[in-house]
């Protein structure tokens, strides 16, 4: 069923857009390659590569957007010999795991006929179509890391998913603007095997359900509000919003975890002039307290392949500098340093003393990229990145103790690297 209706929506948008009165098309075209890695100082390490595509069709007011890919990631997990963890992967001192595939397909389709309206309007409907990978038989894939501050792809794959999504602006003089979008995402039921070892905090191993499990993740209500204000020709300030909620996550019917509302301000300052361009934003995140299903089953899937996500939980900081620099109208050059602090991770008792926790975060990067126009019609760009993490407590870090001189035995340091490559084509 998640296949086929896969396929259905993705006829139904290639024919829709066939079936258009024949005129001009902007049609464009993006792929590439994506690899980061990253290593822990207990000799933890990972890597992922992707292969993503983009194709976008434009016609008048309606675009159709087709988003895609293929991911490898790799994960070799090292566990202190006596530890909880030690003796739940058979008294190994590490466990490497592999998975790789095609990734969900993402599908949106959006009509803007702004151009004939005294505001601006934009309607999208976006589609998640079940094409990737959310069974897992092998239980050493269950301690594949997946955290998205480390790789790109943090999601192998999710249900049918349905979004339907508008956005209003409004132009109210040559200083002012502003706009809200609204969202709401119906996030469809899926499978997956719940059989992998489960960690407690008493270090006590239990094994899960070893048969095919409902996976519920609940939907997402959005809305997201902005004001600019254009100082002058060269200076723009921004405010913008963000509120989030989330319905309860659900196994086999039962309630699981419910994350709390999220809230998110921030302001951004903008600058362009001549060859220079250059941005900063200051944003703060505020999450309220998730709740735990009274038949918690949250030990059944404790990995990170879980839905619920043990570093998203807290309160956040964010701060982001870029900066661009066009050498002519065929190079770029662009930089960006961003800073993120993680806090106050708000999760009820139950589970902060056993395995979703994690008591403070931070991590910087710095990214450059240099973006060139090859031929008419077609772009490259070639990124690099490098990032430093530090994290005060974890789940692997309660089981696999560091006793070193020093310093705490629950910290950990993380260091990475990323390297893409991409091509962008119009015709």
């Amino acid at each position: 069923m998640r296949r086929s209706a896969a396929g259905i929506v993705l006829l139904v948008a290639l024919v829709g857009m066939h079936a258009m009165p024949t005129m001009a098309a902007e049609v464009a075209f993006q792929t590439g390659f994506h690899y980061d890695w990253w290593r822990s100082d207990d000799g933890s390490v990972g890597e992922q590569i992707l292969v993503p595509y983009l194709t976008e069709c434009s016609v008048q007011d309606f675009s159709l957007k087709i988003l895609g890919g293929y991911a490898w990631t790799r994960s070799r997990l090292e566990f202190p010999e006596g530890t909880a963890l030690f003796r739940a992967v058979g008294s190994r001192d590490h466990v490497t795991s592999v998975v790789s595939g095609v990734l969900d397909t993402k599908v949106n389709l959006s009509y803007d006929p702004s151009e004939r309206l005294p505001f601006g309007l934009l309607l999208g409907l976006d589609f998640n179509l079940p094409t990737g990978q959310t069974k897992f038989r092998d239980s050493k894939d269950t301690f594949l890391v997946l955290d998205p501050d480390l790789v790109s792809v943090s999601s192998l794959g999710e249900g049918f998913n349905i979004n339907p999504n508008i956005v209003l602006t409004k132009e109210w003089n040559d200083q002012w603007t502003t706009g809200v979008g609204f969202g709401y995402a119906w996030r469809g039921d899926y499978k997956r095997y719940l059989f992998p070892q489960v960690l407690l905090g008493g270090g006590t191993v239990i094994l899960g359900d070893p048969r095919l499990n409902d996976i519920d993740p609940g939907d997402v209500l959005s809305v997201a509000p902005e004001v600019r204000y254009y100082l002058n020709e060269a200076w723009t300030v921004r405010l913008f919003f963000n509120y989030s909620h989330f319905g309860s996550q659900e196994v086999e019917g039962r309630d699981v975890f419910q994350p709390g509302d999220h809230y998110l301000a921030g302001v951004g300052l903008s600058h362009s002039a001549g060859k220079w361009a250059s941005h900063a934003t200051l944003s703060a995140i505020f999450r309220g307290d998730p709740s735990v299903g009274s038949e918690n089953v949250l030990g059944v899937g404790s990995s990170a392949l879980t839905t619920v996500n043990p570093f998203a939980e807290g309160n956040e900081v964010v701060a982001e500098l870029g900066t661009g620099y066009s050498f002519d109208d065929k190079t770029t050059l662009q930089s960006q340093l961003a800073f993120r602090y993680l806090y106050d991770a708000n999760l009820p008792e139950s589970v902060s003393e056993t395995q979703f926790y994690v008591d403070q975060r931070k991590l910087v990067s710095l990214q450059l990229a240099l973006i060139r126009k090859l031929i008419p019609h077609l772009d490259a760009e070639v990124s690099l990145k490098g990032l430093y993490m530090h994290d005060d407590e974890t789940l692997v870090l309660r089981q696999s103790v560091f006793r070193r001189e020093g310093r705490d035995e629950l910290e950990r340091d993380f260091a990475g690297i990323s390297v893409g490559f991409k091509l962008t084509g119009t015709f």
